[in-house]
Parts: C-alpha cells; sequence; structure tokens
C-alpha cells in the first residue's frame, strides 16, 4: 500500500501545472496598476491628496463668482 506521503506528490505536481497553465501575461505597467489598486493605504492617501487639492483651490478662491462691468 502506497503511503500517503506519495500520493500528495503528485496531486500537489498537477495543482501547480495547472496553476502555472492558467497564468496570464501581464505588462509591467498593467501588474503596477492591479497593485495598486488593490492597495487600500494608497487608495486613502490619494483621497486625502484631491480633498487637500480641493482645499488649496478654494482656499486660493477659484470658485468664487465674480462681478465684473465692462464699457
Amino acid at each position: 500500500m502506497l503511503s500517503p506521503r506519495l500520493l500528495t506528490i503528485p496531486v500537489c505536481l498537477l495543482a501547480a501545472a495547472t496553476a502555472a497553465g492558467a497564468q496570464e501575461q501581464l505588462t509591467l505597467s498593467d501588474a503596477t496598476a492591479r497593485a495598486l489598486a488593490g492597495n487600500h493605504a494608497i487608495r486613502i492617501e490619494r483621497e486625502g491628496i484631491a480633498g487637500l487639492t480641493a482645499r488649496m483651490s478654494g482656499a486660493h478662491g477659484e470658485d468664487d463668482p465674480q462681478l465684473r462691468f465692462d464699457r
């Protein structure tokens, strides 16, 4: 009778071969974009920067209405 350890080796090899065949080709920029999209800390920092940018825009008065009289 085969030991359970000898049976697990072919199963692991078969699983590894299946996983290797299922891999897709990615460019470096695609892989970087996926990694950054899944990183919640980076997403939070981006939202913080967007908020700060909006506050700076408001502080400079870019959205203030202007009344002008031209001749």
